[in-house]
């Protein structure tokens, strides 16, 4: 996950669990830090996912990178 991501990701934070102050970025809440952790670690299990789904293309007569894909992508 590159920088731009990560900003991306606590401005989303910000914007859906917002501060007393609308100019003030920073995560301070325990709410905003769960939030932010969830965003993380659903961003990763794309990447994942297209990690595994990327072995089909090596092996074209299995399913089993689609399968693990799909898997990964199913958990929260």
């Amino acid at each position: 996950m590159d920088k731009e991501t990560v900003i991306q990701l606590a401005q989303e934070t910000v914007f859906t669990l917002p501060n007393e102050d609308p100019l003030d970025f920073t995560l301070k809440t325990l709410e905003q830090y769960q939030h932010f952790a969830k965003l993380v670690a659903a961003h990763e299990r794309e990447e994942c996912a297209k990690v595994a789904k990327k072995w089909d293309s090596a092996h074209p007569n299995t399913n089993y990178g689609g399968c693990i894909a799909n898997l990964i992508r199913s958990r929260d």
